[in-house]
């Protein structure tokens, strides 16, 4: 059996951003469409070489963090966005109970509210 490479077709180790399942990570290899997709697929910050790890994929849209930021794009356009799987980050370790938030600040609580009768809190 031959790869879609060399049919000329994506490599067999890229999948369609749909396929993947919540949890996963992969990188964005290449994007299938038309001036129309690559037009929002560039203004979402969704370009090639760009991690992005899926947040929600079950029917319907499909939920993904990139950037620092949630995107859902619909069914059509995750069949169009070509990724390669890689392995996910190790998970952090769990926050020991009492210890202050990095970020919300030292006192472990937000700062600086803007409102002078939050600020004492």
């Amino acid at each position: 059996m031959t790869s879609g490479a060399d049919r000329g077709g994506p490599p067999a180790e890229w999948v369609p951003l749909c396929a993947l399942q919540r949890g996963e990570v992969g990188i964005v290899r290449h994007l299938a469409g038309g001036r129309g997709l690559l037009a929002r697929a560039l203004a979402l910050g969704l370009v090639p070489g760009t991690p992005l790890a899926v947040v929600h994929a079950l029917g319907g849209p499909v939920v993904i963090a990139v950037r620092g930021s949630r995107l859902a794009l619909g069914r059509r356009m995750a069949e169009r966005v070509w990724v390669q799987r890689t392995v996910a980050p190790a998970a952090a370790p769990p926050p020991t109970p009492g210890a202050p938030i990095p970020e919300l600040g030292a006192a472990g609580r937000r700062q600086g509210w803007g409102h002078p009768r939050w600020a004492a809190m």
